[in-house]
């Protein structure tokens, strides 16, 4: 995997997880 890949899936994950945080 790509870094800029890598780096891509760890930002979607982490904005995922505040969404849902957000909502909780």
């Amino acid at each position: 995997m790509d870094q800029n890949e890598a780096k891509e899936a760890y930002i979607t994950k982490v904005s995922h997880l505040i969404e849902i945080y957000g909502l909780a």
